[in-house]
């Protein structure tokens, strides 16, 4: 990509003609999506790490490790109290991926979880739910293939 800058905020971007994965014939192309995260980089009013809310207005800088932290706690406080976490991603089809979910929802009580020795070990109760949503749906494409092939599957 190539990024057209005006004392350094870029101005305009495009794409290589000859590398990317959207290529046309002769011309690479970007779309609006990718245009815009360009332009997110160099935004300097953005935030540059993570924040712990103190109050209404007020916000206190943390690090990585403090932010990990506290997450947990949180997380499994939530659990102790029987409330319902919920964990939403993009749909999952990593298997190493699926496993760490596994792990996850194991910790704080919500599914089983596979131990050293390959067998599971039972949670305490279900109260972590795993979500899976895409911002494009390919629901039509899998229920086509349903009624055409008997199997939901998609493409992608």
């Amino acid at each position: 990509m190539l990024v057209k800058t005006r004392e350094a905020v870029p101005s305009t971007s495009r794409a290589i003609p000859r590398f990317g994965v959207n290529l046309n014939g002769k011309k690479g192309s970007i779309n609006a999506r990718i245009n815009s995260s360009v332009i997110t980089l160099y935004d300097s009013m953005r935030v540059q790490g993570p924040l712990m809310r103190e109050g209404e207005n007020s916000w206190t800088g943390m690090d990585w490790a403090q932010t990990d932290k506290a997450i947990g706690e949180n997380l499994s406080k939530i659990a102790a109290s029987g409330k319902k976490v919920v964990l939403v991603t993009n749909t999952v089809i990593s298997p190493s991926a699926k496993a760490a979910i596994a792990a996850f929802k194991a910790k704080l009580g919500g599914a089983p979880a596979p131990a050293a020795d390959g067998t599971t070990v039972a949670p305490a109760s279900s109260n972590v739910e795993h979500i899976q949503y895409d911002t494009i749906s390919y629901s039509g494409v899998t229920n086509a293939n349903a009624k055409s092939f008997g199997q939901r599957v998609s493409s992608r």
